[in-house]
């Protein structure tokens, strides 16, 4: 099983704070996978 806070932690080290809310790795990964998405446009 990974580490659950890996994602948050992760996020929180980088300066993105996310609303205090239980979150399910889907979601983290969901919000993972628009972030890298994101950031290949800026980096076009």
């Amino acid at each position: 099983m990974p580490n659950e806070t890996l994602i948050p932690d992760t996020l929180k080290k980088n300066g993105v704070t996310l609303p205090e809310k239980d979150w399910r790795a889907s979601e983290l990964r969901a919000l993972n996978k628009y972030l890298m998405e994101l950031i290949k446009k800026e980096a076009r």
